[in-house]
């Protein structure tokens, strides 16, 4: 999941440059560690699509409780919360980001829709069998919503029901090179917590 895209479409030279120049002017553990003290949950899990993808989505909690006084449950703090106050961190030290587009969702890419080689549109368009394959994909996708949605998230040994505090168990993971789909150099991750 991107929480923050600094630079896409740059040299290596240029990212070595800007990952140096970041490194000067503040501590990377400060801004991967950063989910230590600023904890953003996100809920109800849902595999979204598309035309062009498919996605595991999660809505933002935000609610008005607070669980301790230790500043790290806060419910009011929300993933929102979180890539604003990254992007503030990032863009008060001198950098500025260039995304190549900006999306205000919490979701995982699981995969991308691709046409099959030598097929124009058209014809994908006037083929049966892709008509029933993405009818069965639909079927699937809404049977596995269902079971999202429904309350027997205990037989899956997890109550929680999907719910994920992002930085638990493993800290943010600062990326660097073509880092979509799990590619890319990962430059330092951060602490997780339990």
């Amino acid at each position: 999941m991107t929480t923050l895209e600094m630079l896409p479409a740059r040299t290596l030279a240029e990212v070595n440059e800007f990952e140096s120049f970041l490194r000067r002017i503040r501590p990377l553990q400060d801004i991967v560690n950063y989910t230590l003290t600023h904890r953003a949950r996100l809920v109800r899990p849902i595999v979204s699509y598309d035309a062009s993808a498919l996605a595991l989505s999660f809505v933002p909690a935000v609610e008005d409780r607070d669980h301790g006084v230790d500043g790290k449950s806060n419910d009011s703090y929300s993933y929102q919360h979180l890539r604003s106050d990254l992007y503030d961190i990032v863009t008060e030290a001198g950098c500025q980001l260039e995304a190549r587009y900006t999306v205000p969702s919490a979701h995982v890419t699981i995969a991308r829709f691709v046409r099959p080689v030598g097929w124009s549109k058209k014809k994908i368009e006037e083929s049966s069998i892709f008509h029933k394959r993405a009818r069965e994909l639909v079927t699937t996708i809404e049977d596995i919503n269902q079971e999202l949605r429904s309350d027997h998230w205990k037989r899956f040994g997890d109550p929680s029901r999907g719910e994920w505090v992002v930085g638990q168990e493993k800290g943010l993971e600062l990326m660097k090179g073509r880092s979509w789909y799990g590619k890319g150099e990962s430059v330092i991750v951060g602490k997780g917590f339990h």
